[in-house]
């Protein structure tokens, strides 16, 4: 069994000063921040909070820092320590997912939605609405009308129950996925020593090995994204400012014809922090990003050459059965990184038994994995769904989710997406509706606004907190509580700011980013087709989807054993995503640029590159980042750098 060594203790080498400063500074910080990307997402003016690399957090860094930088002349007793600016720091990037468009921003009228949008023709009210529990959803037209129309007021009594219930739902789903990455954290940072290039330029920014404001190298990074992405605003608002496109966008006639056109969709776009973001990454995992898409292409064009593709595009489920590989390579890489962890987690299993050094830490990560998932069994019990179903469905997700975290910890992933299915429709697809109860589809269905983007799961986030933590002076039991008050901040204030906004807006109007109206109609559709079109297991897919677990345990098992091994397994899982297609530029570019550096002149030109690599990044996000601020306060509109 695997024991802790001294350098792993809790409070080796750290200040036993609990940050307050960071953690009142935080807070004052958090709640405003949330109402400003509200405002900002709802209202489709800049996209903020779904990047790996938390915008919002980037940019009230860089802001605090140049505080710091007065405040060292006037009053230095004010200075922010670097444990009081990461733990700001941790506050935001760990729970700005929380908020996002694509969680709370789309629970919010998915309560409501199998109402507000229920006619004749799609049968909702006879086939769905007697299965939803009165508690759990809104049926009161008054105030769904005020939420989907605008114009109104929130009616606090209507909403506060919902916002209770749901609440403890989301609280007791962070609360095992922290207690989760606690019990792994150790096993990728400190023996496996994973990389997590997300957290290198909040390291970088808080060193006192490097400041940002005195390197000119930096400052040179910095101005190239600005300029651009300044010209691009600027000519959304006065067209005769000349302004370099950058934006991914599809290009179909560029593969009007058979066999080029099974290459569709295709993304084409460039973004300059996600360059960066790739350069930090080590050269045979951003290798792999870029060829196994590549190879995958590659692929397909042969299909079709051959009449094995059928799909005209769209990466459909015919040769090379990508989608079917995809999910097996999902499921298989978080397996084999579960696997690695065997020792260590029978470890924690041990601490938390009968102490030692970590006991209490390991005793309280159990305690929240094992509360946490309890408050989620209940909650779906209560939805009227079986404990087959639940236990199913969150196991699926926990699966995904840890393998995003994974490949954001090697690869650096600005966005990290799943597998084409989310995890409640892949587990449907894989068992078939035929194996559950009428009342199980309906919650699964329901519950597709937190399924359906896996961006905003907070796993991955958590565990790179826990990294910026281990490389600043904060303790883990510190980093613990100043998680878990940042989650309780967002995700209270947050249901507050989304219904607010809706309700002054109006989410099903063009007022609004369209999330408040599709995700609504997205849950209400899926489980109505599963109750009206029942489906059997996908005996078909399933030996494609073995295949694919089969390859990922081979290239991880010879990645194990073979050093000089390109084909790392993050890029085969990642190669099948919306992600993985759109980004291959991006990754060909920062490996192709590393490796005749590396070859050019090793690690010291390497570390010369990083502060114009680290400026390229942070002002591509902080130029992003304020114009999502002046546009918010002004209540103008803006350009839309993402989509």
């Amino acid at each position: 069994m695997q024991s802790a060594s001294p350098a792993d203790s809790d409070n080796q080498g750290l200040t036993a000063r609990f940050p307050w400063r960071g953690l009142l500074v935080g807070e004052l910080i958090e709640v405003p921040t949330i109402y400003w990307v509200a405002a900002s997402e709802v209202t489709a003016r800049v996209f903020i909070s779904s990047w790996s690399l938390t915008m919002t957090a980037v940019f009230v860094l860089l802001v605090l820092l140049a505080v710091n930088g007065l405040l060292q002349r006037w009053r230095p007793a004010w200075v922010l320590s670097r444990a009081d600016l990461l733990t700001v720091f941790v506050m935001l990037s760990s729970t700005s997912v929380i908020y996002g468009y694509c969680m709370i921003q789309g629970m919010i009228p998915s309560l409501g939605g199998a109402y507000w949008f229920a006619s004749e023709p799609n049968h909702w009210e006879t086939i769905l609405q007697p299965s939803l529990p009165a508690w759990a959803f809104l049926s009161d037209q008054h105030a769904l009308r005020g939420m989907f129309e605008g114009y109104a007021t929130v009616p606090w009594a209507v909403w506060l129950p919902k916002w209770l219930f749901y609440g403890a739902f989301l609280l007791s789903v962070y609360a095992a996925t922290l207690g989760l990455c606690q019990l792994l954290a150790r096993q990728w940072i400190s023996h496996e020593k994973l990389t997590f290039p997300i957290c290198a330029l909040p390291l970088e920014m808080t060193s006192e090995r490097w400041s940002p404001f005195r390197s000119k190298v930096m400052w040179v990074g910095f101005a190239i994204p600005m300029v651009l992405e300044t010209l691009l605003a600027l000519h959304f608002w006065f067209p005769a400012v000349p302004a370099i496109p950058m934006k991914h966008a599809l290009h179909p006639e560029w593969f009007p014809t058979r066999p080029w056109s099974v290459l569709r969709p295709l993304w084409v776009g460039w973004t300059p922090f996600i360059v960066g973001l790739c350069y930090v990454a080590p050269t045979e995992i951003s290798f792999a990003c870029w060829f196994f898409p590549v190879f995958n292409f590659a692929l397909r064009v042969v299909g079709a050459i051959f009449g094995w593709t059928d799909a005209g595009g769209g990466m459909g489920d015919d040769f090379p059965y990508l989608p079917q590989l995809n999910v097996g390579g999902f499921l298989a890489f978080a397996s084999c990184s579960l696997y690695m962890a065997r020792r260590h987690l029978a470890h924690t299993l041990h601490a938390a038994r009968h102490g030692g050094p970590d006991g209490g830490y390991y005793r309280v990560a159990y305690l929240l994995w094992l509360g946490g998932s309890l408050g989620v069994m209940l909650f779906c019990l209560q939805l009227g769904m079986r404990l087959p179903a639940v236990v199913g469905v969150f196991s699926v997700y926990f699966l995904v989710i840890l393998t995003v975290a994974r490949e954001r910890a090697e690869a650096g992933q600005a966005w990290a997406f799943g597998p084409d299915r989310p995890p409640q429709e892949l587990l449907v697809w894989l068992v078939g509706s035929t194996a559950f109860d009428r009342q199980s589809l309906v919650g699964l269905g329901m519950l597709g606004w937190f399924f359906i983007d896996v961006r905003f799961a907070t796993l991955p986030c958590f565990l790179e907190s826990l990294k910026t933590g281990h490389e600043a002076p904060i303790r883990r039991s510190h980093l613990t509580i100043i998680i878990l008050v940042s989650t309780l901040a967002a995700v209270g204030f947050g249901m507050a700011a989304v219904t607010g906004q809706y309700y002054a807006l109006g989410a099903a109007t063009a007022k609004t980013y369209g999330v408040g109206k599709w995700i609504p109609q997205y849950c209400a559709q899926t489980a109505v087709r599963w109750i009206t079109q029942p489906t059997s297991p996908a005996w078909r897919d399933l030996p494609y989807v073995a295949l694919g677990g089969v390859i990922v345990t081979v290239l991880h098992l010879i990645r194990q054993r073979v050093l000089w091994w390109p084909f790392h397994p993050v890029g085969f899982v990642w190669a099948h995503t919306g992600t993985g297609r759109a980004f291959i530029v991006h990754y060909f570019v920062a490996w192709l640029s590393k490796t005749v550096i590396l070859r050019a002149g090793g690690m010291k030109l390497y570390r010369r590159s990083l502060p114009f690599v680290l400026g390229v990044i942070l002002g591509d996000i902080a130029t992003q980042t304020a114009w999502s601020l002046l546009a918010t306060l002004c209540g103008w509109p803006v350009y839309q750098f993402v989509s």
